[in-house]
């Protein structure tokens, strides 16, 4: 665990007054809005007005502060899938009472320090790519809220010292769907992590991976002191203890790194082999699928497109099934439905779909085409294609 005097030394850089930008405007085109953003190149540091974009490579001028909201919310930078991007410094959510979100889909970033929620509220989804910066700070300063969100199978995100999470303020980091995040490599003495009473690593369905056996000479209360985890239980992230996770330390011996689940998705751009990995299964029946641009809105590699947030209260619209409720004992391996259309309870799952079982006769059927309340299956019963308002159970 890394000692607070270390770590203040190590974020001085975090705390400086403010340093004046060169211009707070896309130089290179556009009006700010969802639809014509900002375009951004390497002479924009503080984005401070609306939308933002980065279409191509850019490489931001050594040592200055890319800063992504200083005083007012509603900033948003999405990067274009396949570029490259590289900053000395960068915050998300820099001032007070500021608000910024950036989205990184597959592309790769690069910082040597990254800041998610300095002193206002930052929020960084990472759908794909891989983001690699030295220092990972998450909730840095008082008032200050960060939550990075990393998902998506291949997703890599490594913080090559340290990851802090609410040091100051408050912060989480959420790794799903077959996501990677990684911290110590370059660590001193295998200091890496620190979390602050207000700040988690979230694990539903992805992996945390800590240089060192963590394991090794130290109690389960320790660790738990230490590593502040939680997972996803019925739409709640909920504290657990590292003792009913799976906890692996790859010593290069036993435990060989190309033995490793992980190796197929991350072997060419990793090597584990050192490291405790932490992971658990993904605990919620849309794991893996990953937040579009539009608040509420996902799309789940099985499922297709969703809408989805917690004020539905377990309800999620879905383009071809119309308005589901998913049970909370679901699970990504086990999905139960109420199809509201159908006025059905289906069965089905990641590797099920499009098969679904429906209790109320033991059929099952296979969903072909359409939209509700207009949909085709095929009826296993009666060896037949029909449409929705003709299967048996149908009111």
């Amino acid at each position: 665990m890394i000692s607070l005097q270390k770590l203040s030394r190590l974020t001085a850089f975090a705390t400086l007054a403010a340093i004046p930008g060169v211009n707070v405007f896309g130089t290179t085109g556009g009006s700010g809005t969802s639809t014509d953003p900002y375009v951004v190149d390497a002479r924009d540091f503080d984005m401070d007005r609306g939308h933002y974009r980065i279409d191509g490579n850019v490489d931001f001028v050594s040592g200055k502060f890319v800063k992504l909201g200083l005083a007012n919310k509603n900033n948003f930078l999405s990067l274009r899938s396949g570029v490259s991007v590289t900053a000395s410094f960068f915050i998300v959510g820099d001032g007070v009472g500021s608000g910024a979100e950036v989205s990184v889909p597959d592309a790769d970033f690069r910082a040597e320090m990254l800041v998610v929620g300095r002193k206002g509220e930052g929020v960084l989804n990472q759908t794909g790519g891989t983001v690699r910066c030295v220092q990972l700070l998450i909730g840095a300063e008082t008032g200050g809220k960060g939550v990075f969100r990393l998902s998506g199978n291949g997703s890599l995100l490594e913080a090559e010292r340290f990851i802090t999470c609410a040091q100051q303020g408050s912060g989480s980091l959420e790794v799903a769907g077959g996501a990677l995040a990684v911290t110590g490599r370059a660590s001193e003495s295998g200091e890496s992590y620190l979390s602050g009473v207000d700040g988690a690593i979230r694990l539903n369905g992805g992996s945390f991976a800590v240089r060192g056996d963590i394991l090794t000479g130290a109690n389960v209360a320790t660790l738990d002191a230490t590593y502040h985890f939680e997972r996803r239980r019925s739409r709640q992230w909920r504290p657990v203890s590292i003792a009913d996770l799976r906890a692996t330390y790859i010593d290069g011996v036993v435990n060989r790194w190309t033995a490793s689940p992980l190796y197929s998705a991350f072997g060419d751009r990793i090597d584990l082999t050192g490291f405790t990995v932490v992971t658990t299964d993904a605990d919620h029946a849309w794991a893996g699928a990953v937040p579009s641009d539009v608040e509420g809105w996902y799309h789940s590699p099985w499922f297709g497109w969703f809408f989805n947030d917690e004020t539905m209260a377990g309800w999620t619209f879905s383009f071809q099934h119309g308005f589901v409720y998913v049970h909370d004992v679901s699970t990504a391996d086990a999905v139960y439905l109420w199809d509201s259309s159908a006025r059905c309870w289906w069965y089905t799952s990641a590797r099920d779909y499009p098969w679904m079982y429906d209790y109320r006769d033991g059929t099952w059927c296979r969903y072909d085409s359409g939209n509700y309340p207009h949909r085709r299956f095929y009826d296993s019963r009666r060896g037949a294609s029909v449409d929705e308002a003709e299967l048996s159970w149908a009111e």
